[in-house]
């Protein structure tokens, strides 16, 4: 059985859990894939944000970029607000620079 009930949580099976997320998973690896053909030189991938957290994509991106060092900070959710905030406190004002959140 793929879905049940223990107490008053619900439990996934790992196998229904991959295939739920198999699509947005391949989608977004295929994307980054498409970005690093257009620069060069590229060493490191630094995750942030929710989906990071996921240890279903970072397997996936870790398995297609093996000669790229994959970088998942704790809690990588808040890992962006955490630099808008260091930004407005010491600086004043947000730091622009170039994120590509996908």
């Amino acid at each position: 059985m793929s879905v049940f009930s223990i107490g008053d949580k619900f439990r996934l099976d790992v196998s229904l859990v991959k295939e739920l997320f198999k699509k947005p998973v391949d989608n977004l690896v295929n994307h980054v894939s498409k970005l690093l053909k257009e620069v060069s030189g590229c060493e490191a991938i630094v995750m942030v944000g929710g989906f990071s957290e996921s240890l279903l994509l970072q397997e996936a991106v870790r398995k297609r970029f093996p000669s790229i060092k994959v970088v998942v900070p704790l809690e990588a959710g808040l890992a962006v607000l955490k630099v808008r905030l260091f930004s407005l406190r010491f600086f004043g004002c947000p730091i622009s620079f170039f994120l590509y959140t996908v």
